[in-house]
């Protein structure tokens, strides 16, 4: 139908024949993580632990939320901690190294997981390297069927006395 949008798999030589086994479409997971990327996204890993990556139960093709606790100045010369969401329905390409987007167990038998590879924006990239590097980073597992997307505002401690 359209020759547009494929890669190939291997080094071709000259006057060889293009065969379909050789050739790749965006989304085809035929030789690792970059086969995964949807066009006009990019990859991006961030360390989890128990805890932030939601005791070792996710898996790719979930989508998630990326919360950030951090520190802002107060304007009196403290700072004040702040919970936000950094980016919203973000799709998981791998955890760890597995990149099983059919239903097959993801993760090792204890279910432990160091990385979680996300499919995000440029911006959304940036946004969650600036909040890796100034906060600590949580995952927050969407419904398969939740696609919305809310206007966040930062909650701080005072947040609590209101």
């Amino acid at each position: 139908s359209s020759i547009f949008c494929i890669a190939c798999l291997t080094s071709l030589v000259k006057d060889e024949p293009l065969l379909t086994s050789k050739l790749a479409t965006p989304g085809e997971v035929k030789n690792g993580l970059a086969y995964l990327v949807p066009v006009g996204k990019r990859a991006i890993s961030i360390a989890v632990n128990e805890v932030s990556g939601l005791a070792g139960l996710l898996q790719p093709g979930d989508r998630v939320d990326v919360a950030a606790i951090m520190s802002f100045p107060d304007g009196r010369g403290g700072e004040e901690v702040s919970a936000l969401i950094v980016v919203q329905n973000i799709p998981i390409l791998a955890v760890g190294k597995q990149m099983d987007e059919k239903g097959k167990k993801i993760g090792s038998e204890s279910g432990e997981q160091k990385t979680i590879t996300l499919a995000v924006t440029i911006k959304e990239a940036q946004a969650l390297l600036l909040a890796g590097q100034k906060g600590s980073l949580r995952l927050l597992l969407r419904s398969p069927v939740d696609d919305s997307m809310e206007g966040t505002v930062p909650f701080t401690a005072r947040d609590f006395l209101q």
